[in-house]
């Protein structure tokens, strides 16, 4: 009898441990959601401003060229291959940040589907956008940062993606999902990351040598004339932007690669400890720095 009594004891503290677990998972599940629906609602902000201000710098290295002599051949050769490059890189931006808004209406669904009961209109909208994830993930992998033939895909850069093994959450709508689908997900999270880091140092590079001359030209030079051209304001808020938008996407690095790790780590059910503060703190900065310059921008036109 006493035995029976410890094996029954046993048995029901080892379910109080367990359901206390998986209910601490499922709200850790449930501010995951939350984080990747702010880093989505974040991200058009951010790409719009470095779409804007890769665009600024093509330009000014157009003009650059344009002063050093050359024959018309090789300048229209110049050119066309910068305008190629830059629909290359555009290209990408746009596939990024379709991809991003299809991941904040997919966490918008999974803090639903952690709920103790979701409906089967939930479940069905999950499905759903998981297949228009996978799509977006498969334009998104295929695109470039440049228009040279043996340049690497995104696919390329984010390749091996290492497989996500997921630990059984009692819900068993959001188990059934991630075990089928959080690949998926996964995957989307590291075509996310190597997009924003190749295009980030792609930035960087195009702004080496050239922040100075296009300070010069385009705000110091002008000032220091008798009249100010009309596009004075316009011109320095753009010069400005740009110079800052290494700023905004080192922090849109910072926030996709915590919420990657974070997704991993509730998913797989790791020991590691989660900063939920911190992943915020970075897509808030994300926020910051993309809205400041867009405020910047309003005032100065």
């Amino acid at each position: 009898m006493r035995r029976r009594n410890l094996t029954s004891a046993f048995t029901l503290l080892t379910f109080i441990l367990l359901s206390g677990c998986d209910s601490e998972r499922l709200q850790q599940f449930s501010s995951l959601a939350a984080a990747g629906s702010a880093y989505s609602a974040a991200f058009p902000a951010f790409s719009a401003q470095l779409g804007a201000a890769y665009i600024t710098i093509n330009n000014d290295q157009a003009i650059i060229a344009h002063a050093i002599p050359v024959d018309p051949e090789t300048a229209k050769e110049k050119i066309l291959r910068q305008d190629a490059d830059l629909k290359a890189y555009l290209t990408t931006l746009d596939r990024l940040n379709a991809q991003a808004s299809i991941l904040g209406a997919y966490f918008n669904a999974m803090g639903q589907l952690a709920g103790s009961n979701p409906s089967d209109q939930i479940v069905s909208s999950a499905d759903g956008l998981i297949e228009q994830l996978s799509a977006a993930n498969n334009a998104l992998g295929s695109s470039k940062i440049s228009s040279l033939p043996d340049a690497p895909t995104i696919e390329d850069l984010a390749h091996p993606i290492i497989k996500i093994v997921v630990a059984h959450f009692q819900v068993k709508a959001l188990n059934r999902h991630l075990e089928e689908h959080a690949q998926v997900v996964n995957r989307a999270l590291a075509l996310q990351e190597k997009a924003i880091d190749a295009m980030t140092k792609q930035l960087s590079l195009a702004l080496v040598g050239d922040d100075q001359f296009r300070e010069t030209k385009q705000v110091v030079s002008p000032y220091l004339a008798k009249d100010l051209p009309e596009s004075w304001a316009a011109d320095r808020a753009a010069y400005i932007q740009s110079s800052v938008t290494l700023q905004s996407t080192s922090a849109a690095k910072d926030a996709i690669k915590e919420l990657r790790s974070t997704f991993q780590d509730v998913v797989a059910n790791n020991s590691s400890p989660l900063d939920f503060n911190g992943l915020l703190d970075a897509i808030g900065a994300m926020a910051a720095y993309a809205n400041s310059v867009k405020a910047a921008l309003t005032s100065a036109t």
